[in-house]
């Protein structure tokens, strides 16, 4: 009878195993079905590049279109093959990539000097008889900014770039004069315009021009891999100098990341949500948005709105592919995707009650112990040994749930001593925060442990306070009890050696100062079992076996 009710546990605990498993909730990630489930709602990327075809900018169309080839969008070739002949139709529109028919008084020679059908913005800038027409043009702004952009044509202390009246001076004018171009036809957006004068003012008074040459930098970058529609929309995204600066810097780092950056801005309706992204997350980001890109637009919004890492769990996938299971696996999607937070709770509910299960029909089928409470403390045993379980189930099954915080590294920086770089990495390097996240769960683990083994001794302790038995006896299994109370103990020193060891290994760098709590949460815990609770008993049982001898 004990075996059929143990294997009945077992059987349950697998399948309350299986529903968690096919929760899609996570609690700092986000899961791969549910950036599905929301992007199949919406448009595809091909829908919102057809939409750009649409409105006559096959500039930011081609981009979105490359951004579609990358995450292997169905049809991508299709919506490539229409720009082509879109292009092909409307040449002028094609050369600046929207139409802009205004640009040829400044540019026409440009067009046609270099760059061929789709020349960059640089291409269309950088002959010197562009540059004149556009400087004549800007000097009769009656733009105070503009202005101040201007007069950093004379500057001659420059950092990075050759002041404009060098013989090398073509890239620093260029920058200048489409900057202030952009100013001039509030084609940036005003908080990003209102940086950039301030940061060309200070330069204008004697200050270092190194911040404002970063921003001409980073002009000049996109100027030279985007045509004039490309390069606007990009600007027009950004919400600060540091937002351009961080998109900037992270889409010319591979061929195709210019274009998954300015996607995801676009799809999201501002660079901002995108930066942030990236700089939480400088490693996985481009692949993350780039597996968003594939499920749709809605899909990319849910990412940058939520900022979580994306996990996709393979045997979760296997499990939901499954005919039994699929049509369960979609709705626990849905449910996660409407309701997070309570298929998060039902998600832990199954892990308790798959743990609980599991103990439960093991404890079945080993020998086990006499006890007058029956079942009850039995009950409570296995319980507080589930909790435990669900415990280090989260800790360390839950993705991204140790990730510690990345580190914001400056996306450009510019002519920088030696020696105070040196001496700033030191300074940055000492104030680093010691409590990381893994040191903070690391912490976490051994409380729980030891709060776990303390509630155990409590159950036994409650366990012998009940039986009907003689104080002698009560003494004796007190002391046969006496490694379970000390378990604390041995537990808090394993906890410190491991924590010594694993960073020899490089598998996890937590502080000494966490190793070593390991063991004062053994002791504290063992001291309160003791003298609060073990003490007071025994000595009660000394006296109550005493004067019954006498």
């Amino acid at each position: 009878m004990r075996v059929l009710r143990a294997i009945l546990f077992i059987v349950l605990g697998l399948i309350a195993f299986v529903l968690a498993a096919l929760v899609p909730s996570h609690l700092r990630a986000l899961d791969v079905a549910v950036v599905r489930a929301r992007g199949a709602d919406g448009p595809t990327l091909i829908n919102e590049g057809a939409q750009l075809a649409k409105e006559e900018k096959p500039g930011p169309a081609a981009l979105v279109m490359t951004a579609a080839r990358a995450a292997e969008v169905p049809q991508h070739e299709d919506l490539a093959r229409y720009l082509d002949q879109f292009n092909a139709a409307k040449p002028e529109i094609a050369r600046y990539g929207a139409a802009a028919a205004y640009l040829d008084p400044l540019f026409a020679q440009g067009a046609a000097a270099g760059g061929g059908p789709h020349p960059s913005v640089l291409d269309l800038l950088l002959p010197e008889t562009a540059r004149e027409m556009t400087l004549r043009m800007l000097k009769q702004s009656t733009r105070g900014g503009v202005q101040e952009l201007l007069a950093n044509r004379e500057l001659q202390r420059t950092t990075v770039l050759p002041p404009v009246h060098s013989a090398s001076g073509q890239a620093l004018d260029t920058a200048i004069l489409l900057t202030a171009l952009l100013v001039q036809t509030d084609l940036m957006p005003e908080p990003v315009a209102g940086e950039v004068v301030a940061l060309a003012s200070a330069a204008n008074r004697g200050k270092s021009p190194g911040p404002v040459e970063a921003v001409y930098l980073d002009i000049l970058t996109l100027a030279r891999k985007l045509n004039w529609a490309q390069f606007t929309a990009f600007v027009g995204l950004a919400d600060s100098v540091a937002t351009l600066r961080e998109l900037t810097h992270f889409g010319s780092q591979a061929p195709d990341r210019l274009a998954i950056v300015f996607t995801a801005a676009y799809l999201a309706g501002a660079g901002g949500p995108v930066a942030a992204y990236l700089r939480h997350y400088p490693e996985e980001a481009a692949g993350w948005l780039t597996l968003a890109m594939a499920s749709g637009s809605d899909g990319v919004r849910l990412v940058l709105r939520q900022q979580k890492p994306l996990h996709d769990s393979g045997w979760r996938s296997r499990l939901a592919e499954q005919p039994l299971l699929g049509t369960l696996a979609r709705w626990l999607t849905r449910l996660a995707l409407s309701l997070p937070a309570l298929a998060l709770i039902f998600k832990y509910i199954q892990w308790f009650n798959a743990a609980f299960c599991l103990v439960r029909g093991i404890a079945l089928l080993l020998p086990h112990e006499r006890s007058v409470e029956g079942p009850t403390v039995a009950a409570y045993q296995q319980q507080t040994l589930a909790l435990l379980l669900v415990v280090f189930a989260v800790l360390f099954w839950e993705p991204h749930l140790a990730r510690g915080e990345a580190e914001t590294r400056p996306p450009v920086g510019w002519n920088l001593p030696v020696l105070n770089a040196a001496v700033g990495e030191q300074v940055n390097e000492a104030l680093k925060p010691i409590m990381t996240d893994i040191n903070w769960i690391a912490l976490l683990v051994f409380a729980v442990v030891q709060a776990a083994l303390y509630a155990l001794n409590l159950i036994k302790l409650r366990e012998i306070r009940r039986q009907s038995a003689a104080s002698e006896l009560k003494l004796r299994l007190l002391d046969n009890e006496e490694h379970m109370f000390d378990a604390g103990l041995y537990v808090g020193l394993g906890g410190t050696v491991l924590g010594l060891i694993l960073p020899t290994f490089n598998v996890v760098q937590p502080s000494l100062m966490v190793a070593y709590a390991s063991t004062l949460f053994g002791i504290i815990f063992v001291s309160l079992l003791k003298i609060c609770h073990v003490r007071p008993y025994r000595r009660g049982l000394i006296l109550d076996s005493t004067l019954g001898s006498l």
